[in-house]
């Protein structure tokens, strides 16, 4: 499932929750900036009921959608936790 800041591959698994995977480049930035992306995507996943559900989800880094600054602006973090909330529900409505 591809949205503006990630792109997601899931599928159904036979536990009884969620496992999370987080792909991020090297040409997305230095360490302090692939470390903030993860924090972030691990936090809403943390925050979503989509951990009680049996998925197992890769979220990849868009490179393109995040600048080369230093850090994620506070719009792109936004965008990010948005597209993520998004596609966890519509990957546990299509159940």
């Amino acid at each position: 499932m591809r949205k503006k800041t990630v792109l997601l591959y899931y599928k159904k698994n036979d536990l009884n929750n969620s496992r999370l995977g987080i792909a991020v480049s090297k040409k997305f930035g230095k360490a302090v900036r692939r470390n903030s992306f993860k924090r972030q995507v691990r936090e809403v996943f943390r925050k979503s009921t989509f951990k009680n559900s049996t998925y197992d989800v890769l979220v990849v880094s868009n490179n393109r959608y995040f600048h080369k600054d230093l850090v994620m602006t506070d719009l792109q973090i936004k965008n990010l936790r948005d597209d993520l909330c998004e596609a966890f529900l519509k990957i546990t409505k299509s159940e």
